[in-house]
């Protein structure tokens, strides 16, 4: 497990409560003095800022790269793969990373398909190719091409966020909430099933805005 603490930048490794100090940087990017997205792959761990990057070696003994791309501190990765995504500092660009950001391009700049903080709320299958996110006018959409094109969803309007949960292209599984909704597709997003069950007896009426998969 390897994991950031925001009061002294400093990078910890460690498993079963026990962590062990690496290495601490004052500052990794503009926007603050802390990365707002980590993420491992491509056999690195990556922290993006405002319109900047670096990479960690595995055993977090330091930095070994750093770069300028322009984009927000936030990316979502597929898998363990050096693919991420991201959208544009200052525009409704959204990005695509290759090779741990040796390179990015804007793949789609549609404006209703971004939203603030794009990739919060979406979701990749672990090759990069499948996604699905929310936008700006409260509805979703689904992307099969790395998200060059993307078609709306069947679902209601909403806040929503998704998780992938296993399967292959377009028979692959997806969870999507927002407020108290709750959905399962097991195509891909091409039928959804009420997946609710009783939690509105349990918690009241949620405003879910997160969701994780941890298995599948």
């Amino acid at each position: 497990m390897f994991w950031y603490y925001g009061g002294t930048n400093a990078f910890y490794i460690g498993k079963n409560n026990s962590y062990v100090s690496h290495f601490t940087q004052a500052n990794f990017g503009g926007g603050g003095a802390g990365p707002d997205t980590m993420s491992y792959g491509f056999g690195y761990w990556m922290v993006t800022r405002f319109s900047a990057f670096k990479l960690i070696a595995p055993d977090g003994s330091g930095v070994i790269a750093s770069g300028t791309p322009s984009c927000i501190p936030q990316h979502l990765r597929a898998g363990t793969t050096g693919i991420t995504f991201h959208r544009t500092n200052g525009t409704y660009g959204f990005q695509k990373g290759t090779d741990n950001l040796a390179s990015i391009a804007v793949v789609s700049t549609t404006p209703t398909m971004i939203v603030d903080g794009t990739p919060i709320g979406h979701a990749c299958d672990p090759t990069g190719s499948y996604l699905m996110g929310p936008t700006l006018t409260s509805s979703s959409r689904r992307s099969a091409d790395g998200g060059a094109t993307w078609v709306a969803s069947t679902l209601s309007a909403g806040s929503w966020h998704f998780a992938y949960g296993g399967g292959v292209g377009v028979n692959s599984r997806w969870i999507a909430i927002s407020g108290s909704q709750v959905f399962y597709s097991a195509n891909f997003g091409d039928t959804w099933v009420d997946k609710l069950g009783n939690m509105l007896t349990l918690t009241g009426t949620p405003s879910s805005n997160m969701i994780r998969v941890i298995g599948y």
